[in-house]
């Protein structure tokens, strides 16, 4: 009975709370740095250095990315016929919303120039940005689209896999490998040329963190899942604090540790789900499944109040702790608004859209997994199953491995 209790399906609503903790975690971090810190608004952040890390949630995006790609893909590897349903799901879980939001904020780069850097003007940065394919320039529109940059390159990667198996497990295996060159060879040989980052970054590492374990899930009982959680919470909030106080490790070997955390995390979350022992208030699901649009739209959002609200609240004399909790309140209501008015209606009609094309089946294949099947209706894009994607924070290139707040 233990057994069939642990085969049966389950709604993975825990992996909707690590997404609406890590949504948050990126909000607060560019409310502290982008907004507070800057000296434009005062210089000063309200509760210094403490958020200073929440631009790790991006980590556990990308874990738990790769873990979803293989997870709802898996079955596709090795056939072919599958890669056009493959190409549609991807495409629109992140294409249709990301593009609403681009063309809102593209106008206000030519009417008010001043709001940007002069990058988010040129053809190239714009053509680059609407494909999400770097094309001459590593700029981007969207301050934080960078990450959906990486998630189209890891899907490209695993299309692959779906066209030939051992060719994409080959040509993965050394994608995976390379990224290790920004922590290797400097110490060996120098940085990496200029323009090679984008494609050997130790942040893809996460993507096969997250296949592995699903990997793993797929096989077998996930043993002592609450500790397993609590040191993987552990280890995040530990690494967290060092990069917010100590700084003494570099960002990549940094990226590893948020990334061995949030598998940790995941496989927890996956575990104690599959045996029962796990409840998720319904607003929490509502802010993971949200949280793709919280993240395309929340900068937009922070800036926007902090040159109109920010200014009132001061006058006001609101405390900045308190003022900086508005803020980010106002970035994570309209959030969450936007997904329900206009994301969700969009996502039902690419769905509408995608059921009305003829899906060849796969091949029919022995496979043995234990790993339930059912992740829930709404895990958001990319980065959730079905319903899934990506989360990140601003980056610009430092010496090898490129980062900012």
């Amino acid at each position: 009975m233990a057994a069939e209790r642990e085969q049966q399906p389950v709604q993975l609503m825990g992996l909707q709370a690590a997404r609406a903790a890590a949504a948050v975690l990126v909000l607060l971090f560019h409310t502290s740095g982008s907004i507070f810190g800057l000296t434009k608004y005062g210089g000063v952040k309200p509760f210094g250095n403490v958020f200073d890390f929440g631009n790790a949630g991006v980590n556990f995006f990308f874990v738990l990315s790769g873990f979803i790609i293989f997870y709802a893909h898996g079955k596709d590897i090795g056939q072919p016929r599958r890669l056009g349903a493959y190409f549609w799901k991807r495409f629109s879980r992140i294409y249709p919303i990301y593009w609403i939001v681009l063309l809102i904020v593209l106008p206000v780069y030519f009417i008010v120039p001043t709001f940007g850097t002069g990058n988010e003007t040129n053809p190239w940065v714009i053509l680059s940005s609407f494909l999400l394919v770097h094309i001459k320039s590593e700029k981007t529109v969207l301050i934080v689209s960078w990450t959906l940059f990486q998630e189209i390159l890891f899907y490209f990667i695993f299309a692959l896999l779906i066209v030939n198996r051992r060719l994409g497990l080959f040509i993965l295996t050394i994608w995976l490998a390379a990224s290790l060159a920004p922590l290797i060879t400097p110490l060996i040989f120098g940085p990496l040329p200029e323009g090679t980052s984008f494609y050997f970054d130790p942040l893809h590492l996460l993507f096969g963190m997250g296949m592995a374990a699903a990997l793993w899930a797929s096989g077998r009982k996930i043993q002592a899942p609450g500790f397993l959680l609590a040191c993987g919470v552990a280890a995040f909030l530990g690494t967290g604090m060092e990069r917010a106080y100590f700084q003494t490790l570099s960002w990549g070997v940094e990226d590893l540790l948020f990334g061995l955390a949030s598998t940790a995390i995941l496989l927890g979350l996956v575990g104690l789900e599959r045996m029962h022992r796990l409840r998720i208030p319904d607003w929490v699901a509502l802010t993971g499944e949200a949280s793709y649009v919280i993240y395309l739209t929340h900068f937009m959002i922070l800036s926007l109040a902090a040159k109109i609200i920010l200014p009132s609240l001061r006058q006001l004399h609101s405390p900045d702790g308190l003022s900086f909790f508005i803020l980010a309140a106002l970035a994570l209501i309209a959030g969450i608004g936007f997904h329900k008015r206009v994301e969700k209606p969009l996502l039902l009609l690419t769905r509408r859209q995608f059921f009305r094309r003829p899906v060849p089946p796969p091949t029919p294949k022995p496979q043995a997994t234990n790993l339930d099947r059912n992740l829930g209706p709404n895990l958001g894009p990319s980065l959730a199953p079905e319903p899934g994607q990506s989360l990140g924070t601003v980056r610009q290139p430092t010496a090898g491995v490129s980062r900012d707040g």
